[in-house]
């Protein structure tokens, strides 16, 4: 009996490119994620930031979901001030090990990730996979994204991969994932609804298919009405947004427009033009889009309808009266990243139907080298030559502090104010605050007498890097405070390990007091 063998067909052959951008990939995860635990172990991370972040979740283990008493100083639902609920996530993970580790890693992961999507999605543009390559390398060179990877954990981080897959969705035509991207995007920020808007008028745009558009456009609408305009201000103490109160510094961005949502809007079309001058001159706006810009050569403006989904938070950073979002230093714009990305690469396809299609590549690559130029000598987090390096660390690799886990030994489950830059480190409790709030109130006082960067001049804490920003506070008037609190009465020295220094409520200890004080002068003079 013959049997007939059947030819074996040999594997498919691996896509060589894509191995290159999982790999680059890779390697940045792996390089932002030892960065981001190098920050927190040396107190660089900051109470208002990683550790709002650390007790919202924390929260959830211990029966008060999005628990948060940094942004007032009473125990508020923190939805109130940023709608993320996609931050309950990490539950599961901080039932396995509480700690906010979880988040720097998840953003380490999380913004890389972006690259794979946008991969595929330049492949389909270009038919090229080199090209796409190319592409994919210039997202993870851009400025905008490597310094988001040089802070505190944010949410906005999360939602990176989310629109690329969403553009992903769109280019290939797979409704049903571009709604499931959407879902999980409309958990990442307050006014991602209007990005989901954004999506779905593409879709009408580019696919022609008007019902699924609409149904996009609607969930967008409602979900930004009922959060800004519901939700937010019935959770927040104020009664209205917090970011459009007044007396509320850097938090307070749009009370300039309004109170609410309705008053902006209306502010907005009845006085255009003396907003659109002051959002681009008094404010410096056209020097941001230029530098969001820059990177794509300016060919997002050729394909300007594919910009759509970020008018929302290029609309909030614009407005903002704290220049901080339209920082090229900051995290808030990476999430137009891939927006931008995606609009240059249909504005070059689209001018490649100008004779110039076999310049593709050339461009391509220019971009690329303006991504890097840019990424290199405007990136903030690593000591090399050139380099900005806004964070100048004192230490460059993690720091075990001993003396650390006896302090929150000593912590325990009380109320404490704490020191800003250190304060991430005890936000898993009831009630916690920065320093120098709820003195005479709580426990206990918690203070690192010591400057984690190198830039320890200067007394505005919104300069990012300095002594100042880590401090939220003048470092002068940081000094006098505790100096005032060495005769306060009420606190007492339970430790005092160079440089930590615990007091505690109702305890009697002044035999440190001489050396302390020593100390405070030493540091009064270093940081002068």
């Amino acid at each position: 009996m013959n049997v007939k063998i059947s030819s074996i067909s040999p594997p498919p052959r691996m896509n060589r490119y894509l191995v290159v951008v999982v790999l680059i990939a890779f390697i940045e995860m792996a390089f932002f994620g030892f960065y981001g635990y190098v920050r927190h172990s040396n107190y660089l991370t900051s109470i208002n930031d990683l550790g709002q972040f650390d007790q919202a979740v924390w929260g959830f283990l211990n029966g008060v979901p999005f628990l948060n008493t940094i942004l007032f100083e009473i125990e508020v639902n923190w939805l109130c001030g940023r709608f993320s609920p996609i931050i309950a996530l990490f539950v599961p993970f901080y039932a396995i090990l509480p700690t906010a580790n979880w988040l720097v890693f998840a953003q380490a992961i999380a913004l890389p990730l972006a690259a794979i999507p946008l991969f595929y999605i330049a492949k389909r543009i270009f038919k090229s996979e080199f090209v796409a390559c190319l592409w994919a390398i210039i997202y993870m060179c851009n400025p905008y994204i490597l310094n988001a990877a040089s802070w505190d954990f944010h949410e906005v981080s999360l939602a990176v991969p989310l629109i690329a897959i969403g553009f992903y969705a769109l280019e290939y035509k797979k409704f049903k994932l571009l709604v499931v991207s959407c879902f999980f995007i409309l958990m990442c920020k307050e006014h991602f609804g209007l990005l989901v808007v954004g999506f779905g008028l593409l879709w009408a745009i580019k696919h022609r298919e008007f019902k699924p558009a609409l149904l996009l456009v609607l969930v967008g609408v409602t979900c930004f009405a009922l959060i800004v305009g519901v939700l937010m201000p019935m959770l927040s103490p104020t009664g209205e947004l917090l970011m459009m109160s007044t007396g509320k510094g850097q938090l307070s961005r749009y009370g300039w427009l309004g109170s609410s949502a309705g008053e902006i809007f209306l502010r907005i079309m009845n006085d255009p033009i003396d907003i659109i001058r002051t959002i681009l001159v008094t404010m410096h706006g056209w020097v941001y889009l230029f530098a969001l810009a820059l990177p794509f050569l300016f060919l997002p403006f050729f394909e300007i309808w594919a910009l759509l989904p970020g008018l929302a938070d290029l609309t909030v950073n614009l407005l903002s009266t704290n220049p901080m979002p339209r920082s090229i230093y900051a995290y808030h714009s990476a999430t137009l990243i891939p927006i931008f990305m995606y609009s240059a690469m249909s504005g070059l396809h689209r001018c490649s139907k100008y004779r110039i299609k076999k310049l593709i590549p050339e461009i391509t690559v220019s971009c690329l080298l303006a991504s890097m130029l840019m990424g290199y000598f405007l990136s903030s987090f690593y000591p090399l030559p050139g380099v900005l390096n806004s964070w100048a660390p004192e230490k460059i690799i993690p720091y075990d502090d001993p003396v650390l886990v006896e302090v929150k030994e000593l912590a325990g489950t009380h109320s404490v104010t704490v020191q800003a830059n250190v304060g991430a480190h005890f936000s898993q409790r009831m009630e916690v605050h920065p320093f120098p709030q709820k003195i005479g109130q709580v426990d206990m006082i918690i203070l690192h007498l010591d400057s984690p960067t190198t830039l320890k001049q200067g007394n505005n804490p919104r300069k990012i890097g300095t002594l100042a920003h880590h401090l939220q506070m003048n470092p002068k008037l940081y000094l006098e405070s505790i100096e005032e609190l060495l005769s306060d009465k009420r606190y007492g020295v339970v430790l005092w390990e160079p440089p930590w220094l615990v007091m505690k409520k109702s305890f009697i200890n002044k035999k440190n007091d001489e050396n302390i004080k020593l100390r405070l002068k030493s540091l009064n003079f270093e940081w002068k």
